[in-house]
């Protein structure tokens, strides 16, 4: 009854109907919830795989709302096993060997962002729990990994069994469309190692920052920033420390899921603006009158790419399109390699987006078979057009006997 958009009734009916399989959602989709209709749907017991501390409690308490029965709990101090259906992060289950037994009792278990299942521990988690009769993965990139090992990922919970299109959750206004800004940074080129060409280049760059802070000002707020290290956090903040009296939190691994929740409920009421995350925002962090995502990184994951993109897909009153402004790092190998794997990572995800250079086209010419290389939404066209030539064929033949 909880299941308000059609495609999440799609969604549990194909998982529960095939019992193992994969859901390919875009961010924003409301993944959350169709894991909570499967579990309410089938009355056995669940295990709701995450890889992140904020997330089980995230689901465990939409679960709680949707359905008014308890969830378990289990991360950090928090051990409680004994409920039907239980949240737990893959660490956590992984380094406490006593709850082995419990692992291998449930009888199904769903995997949030199922192209992390490849990973040593979650793989390992996952293998014990052979004994479900129900595997089900979601993910908006469930089966692309750069380490090419997605087939871990097929054989613990089988193939990709539904998915729904990023265009037509925007053509029926589930999710806004984004609009993704390319800045231009023409660096001196330089012979350095990997390491010190990404402090100087990015992590210290006074151009690069200074524009990061420039824009974040003049864009649409509340705004989201995306670096990689502890430290460019730290000269960001004391920049922006320089040009404006509004309050600037940081993010990172440190921050206490209490002040993370903190921090998401001032983004929500707008009484905090702007933000510095490292990774830990790029997954289950929900405020939907979020306007601008920065995407400073220069990394080459696509994962993380899409994942911090979809932190502004979410609808609000108002909110017509939402902006991303990522950065196109010019005159170093690595970057510029980075940038066009992001480049990539957005069109495959469903968006639109220009390319921001030559390398980011050859890019994506490159990969395109290998990004949709197990989809196996049937291409009737095609298979129209085959089942035609055959036919002509076929006739071609039967005249040329005669």
């Amino acid at each position: 009854s909880f299941l308000d958009r059609y495609y999440q009734r799609d969604a549990v009916v194909a998982a529960i109907a095939n019992r193992t399989g994969i859901l390919k959602l875009p961010t924003g989709a409301g993944k959350s919830r169709i894991a909570c209709g499967i579990m309410a749907s089938v009355p056995c017991t669940w295990l709701y795989l995450v890889h992140k501390a904020n997330l089980v409690e995230d689901v465990a308490n939409a679960f709680e709302k949707l359905t008014s029965e308890r969830a378990g709990r289990v991360y950090s101090d928090e051990n409680d096993y004994k409920q039907r259906v239980v949240c737990a992060t893959f660490k956590t289950l992984y380094n406490r060997k006593e709850l082995l037994p419990f692992i291998q009792s449930v009888d199904g278990i769903i995997t949030d962002e199922a192209h992390t299942v490849p990973a040593l521990t979650h793989f390992a988690v996952v293998l014990n729990t052979l004994n479900a009769y129900y595997r089900i993965g979601l993910g908006a990139t469930p089966l692309f990994r750069e380490d090419y090992r997605d087939i871990h990922t097929i054989s613990m919970l089988g193939p990709q069994i539904y998915e729904i299109k990023v265009q037509e959750l925007i053509d029926k206004n589930y999710i806004v469309e984004p609009v993704v800004e390319w800045i231009t940074i023409k660096n001196e080129k330089k012979e350095q190692d990997y390491i010190t060409a990404y402090e100087d280049l990015i992590t210290d760059n006074q151009t690069r920052n200074g524009i990061i802070v420039d824009r974040t000002l003049t864009a649409a707020q509340p705004v989201l920033i995306f670096v990689k290290e502890h430290k460019h956090q730290d000269i960001l903040k004391d920049m922006f420390s320089t040009h404006t009296n509004e309050h600037v939190a940081i993010v990172n691994e440190h921050t206490s899921i209490f002040e993370r929740q903190e921090i998401v409920k001032q983004m929500r009421d707008s009484s905090l603006k702007i933000v510095i995350s490292s990774a830990v925002f790029n997954e289950g962090m929900d405020v939907p009158n979020l306007q601008t995502v920065i995407n400073a990184t220069a990394q080459m994951s696509w994962v993380q790419a899409i994942q911090e993109l979809g932190r502004g897909t979410r609808p609000f009153p108002g909110k017509i399109r939402f902006t991303i402004i990522d950065f196109n790092d010019t005159n170093n190998e690595w970057f510029e390699e980075h940038t066009a794997q992001r480049y990539a990572a957005y069109v495959a995800a469903g968006f639109k987006c220009k390319a921001p250079n030559w390398t980011a086209r050859k890019v994506l010419a490159t990969i395109n078979e290998r990004a949709t290389m197990f989809d196996v939404v049937p291409k009737r066209r095609k298979h129209k057009f085959v089942i035609a030539l055959g036919v002509l064929m076929l006739v071609l033949l039967r005249w040329f006997l005669k």
